[in-house]
């Protein structure tokens, strides 16, 4: 009898720490995404996750379709147009055509300057 109490004891434990350690990740999980998206541009004018992802459970490092991007930041032209007075107009390149956005936008984190893994200062 006394071993049956002992697991049922540990049972019960067992599940109380792994509920306990499945919420805290879970919880880890939000809190990390409302933070990297809080400072985000997109939510200072009133966006959230479901406008450009098409789902809000998304999962980490998840790009955005190309397509998504220029919906609502416009064709490529436009683009190029907007960027045109910057030294090296990233938009209007003669090695890509239309590059993907996801090639020098990461969303969510600092821009990378793709034409600079060739072109130096």
């Amino acid at each position: 009898m006394n071993m049956i109490r002992k697991k049922r004891m540990f049972s019960k434990i067992f599940g109380l720490l792994l509920s306990l350690l499945l919420l805290s990740v879970l919880t880890a999980q939000v809190i990390f995404a409302a933070d990297v998206f809080g400072s985000d541009k997109h939510i200072k004018i009133g966006l959230d996750c479901e406008n450009c992802h098409e789902t809000a459970k998304v999962d980490a490092g998840a790009e955005v379709g190309m397509a998504k991007c220029l919906s609502c930041h416009g064709p490529y032209e436009r683009l190029a147009k907007r960027t045109e007075k910057m030294s090296r107009n990233p938009h209007a390149n003669p090695h890509y055509g239309d590059l993907d956005c996801n090639e020098c936008h990461h969303g969510h984190s600092a821009d990378k300057n793709y034409c600079a893994s060739c072109h130096r200062k």
